[in-house]
């Protein structure tokens, strides 16, 4: 139940927000105008996401209790809606929304205590921190055990991976160079 007067607060909110922000967009030209680019006739305002936000925002902080991460992705989350505001106010380059967008995210990832257990997919045939079967490779990739041999035995030269008969891992040093271990194997 909680969930559902979650969702139904949020998009009250959203709903009730909208034809204010419209209106203060109007006032204010926080409006996407008409050109040859756009499929639009007519100014249309571009303040609809901070509706979406405090709709997003309010119900969480109502209805959960503060902890770090709470707080750090609260802060990310400001910085991204202001930033998104400065943007449709005054149009910002991609450059300064990449450095919010990246100091938003290390807010939580620094404050927020979050750590990254898996890169998922990331790495060909290794979807876990703890490697692969190499006995199961074949079966998972449609490759051949071959068909990898020359950037195992390279990944093992250099420190990156670690093997047994059974197995093939990262090393802490794998996980501090990812790119260079990935790119051994995207070259088979």
């Amino acid at each position: 139940m909680l969930y559902l007067s979650t969702i139904l607060l949020s998009v009250f909110i959203t709903v009730s927000l909208i034809p204010m922000m419209t209106r203060l967009a109007d006032r204010f030209q926080i409006v996407d105008f008409p050109n040859p680019r756009k499929i639009h006739t007519r100014p249309v305002p571009r303040i609809g996401g901070f509706a979406m936000a405090l709709g997003a925002v309010i119900p969480i902080v109502l209805w959960t209790s503060a902890d770090d991460f709470l707080r750090s992705y609260l802060a990310g989350a400001g910085i991204l809606v202001i930033f998104g505001l400065l943007d449709d106010m005054k149009g910002l380059g991609y450059k300064v929304k990449f450095a919010a967008q990246v100091v938003a995210a290390l807010i939580v990832v620094v404050f927020g205590d979050v750590r990254i257990g898996s890169l998922g997919t990331l790495l060909p045939g290794m979807p876990h921190a703890d490697g692969f079967e190499l006995l199961r490779f074949a079966e998972r990739t449609g490759l051949t055990l071959a068909s990898i041999q020359t950037p195992l035995a390279q990944a093992e030269a250099k420190g990156l991976l670690q093997r047994d008969l059974a197995r093939a891992w990262p090393t802490a040093k794998g996980f501090d160079f990812l790119s260079d271990l990935q790119a051994l194997f995207l070259q088979t």
